[in-house]
């Protein structure tokens, strides 16, 4: 049986082709870069987002309040966010900023176009 993968908004793909690439795919995480795509699972379902469909990527960083036995504590919590068309994907939470910066020089090696980075403001 064949596996079935979807884009971020629910839609599947018909694509016997993605299942190979993702497989072939380098492990960063919970996400696997593909020649052809972006892979990451989420709620049981693997999701793709095709190079083609990603205009950009950027590192987020957010600082967590927590209050744990000594007193209060920040985490600061790494993701990856990919965009299209100035629209966010998905945003995917990773355990070390090792990872993120991992993530990051593979998109940018497999599809050169995606800009990495936030987009400057006028």
């Amino acid at each position: 049986m064949a596996k079935k993968i979807y884009t971020p908004e629910g839609a599947e793909l018909r694509d016997a082709h993605l299942a190979a690439d993702m497989d072939g795919g380098e492990k960063i995480g919970i996400v696997r870069l593909g020649q052809n795509g972006y892979f990451f699972r989420r709620n049981l379902k693997t999701y793709c987002i095709p190079y083609d469909r990603i205009d950009r990527a950027f590192e987020r960083v957010r600082q967590v309040k927590t209050n744990v036995c000594c007193g209060p504590m920040n985490l600061a919590m790494v993701s990856v966010v990919v965009c299209e068309d100035d629209r966010e994907l998905v945003e995917i939470q990773f355990q070390e900023e090792s990872q993120v910066e991992r993530v990051l020089a593979v998109l940018k090696e497999r599809c050169p176009s995606v800009q990495i980075g936030v987009k400057k403001k006028p």
